[in-house]
């Protein structure tokens, strides 16, 4: 199972949709423990997003590169906004008989498009308050990733004199855009040393476009 601060996630919740930026550390336990929940019966990842310092911070961070592909060759993409997201029965009710019309082919047009750099940039501040007893902390995290590689493939078969030839030529090029970006906010009052209550929100997404085109 994995878990967030201690809070369990939904099973379909991928680690790397987290920049890295934003996590302070990563526990591994590898047992079941009292202290755990039930369902991780071959152990347990605690992902702990970045404490508050103990004393002021702000730090800024990005960088950016370029892959020597992309000079050689363009890279293919699509417009994800017209693919249809939702059943029709979800959104016009089960009696409803859809037509093509209903279906959009936009998404099916390859497009041919300078890849963009890659990009990853943070930006995180913490500070007290009021004599220490109110603490916050702020992490924000965008990374910006382009993949993309083409593969050329032949096979041959022999004739009836044992000699080679081409039987197939496969030629595909592979391209898949990847964007994450994500937040963490967390507050602390402090009423004592021995009591404080604490609020903290996060928030992540990941977007990935594919796009593969094979000639054969």
């Amino acid at each position: 199972s994995t878990m967030l601060n201690g809070i369990e996630l939904p099973k379909n919740v991928t680690l790397d949709m987290m920049g890295a930026d934003l996590v302070g550390r990563v526990e591994v336990t590898k047992a079941a423990t009292p202290d755990l929940e039930g369902d991780g019966m071959g152990g347990t990842v605690n992902v702990v997003m970045k404490q508050i310092p103990d004393a002021p911070m702000f730090a800024i961070k990005a960088s950016t590169g370029y892959n020597q592909y992309s000079f050689d060759h363009d890279f293919l993409t699509f417009d994800s906004k017209t693919v249809t997201k939702k059943d029709l029965w979800t959104t016009r009710g089960s009696t409803y008989v859809p037509t093509p019309a209903d279906f959009s082919r936009q998404n099916l047009i390859i497009t041919h498009q300078q890849a963009l750099p890659d990009m990853n940039a943070s930006i995180a501040l913490g500070n007290s308050f009021f004599n220490n007893r109110l603490n916050l902390m702020a992490v924000g995290s965008l990374q910006n990733t382009n993949i993309a590689s083409t593969n050329v493939n032949n096979s041959y078969s022999t004739d009836a004199y044992n000699n080679l030839q081409p039987s197939a030529l496969q030629n595909s090029t592979y391209c898949k855009a990847q964007s994450r970006f994500g937040g963490y906010v967390k507050l602390n009052y402090n009423f004592n040393a021995n009591n404080q209550i604490t609020l903290y929100n996060s928030f992540f997404r990941m977007n990935e476009t594919r796009a593969r085109v094979v000639v054969d």
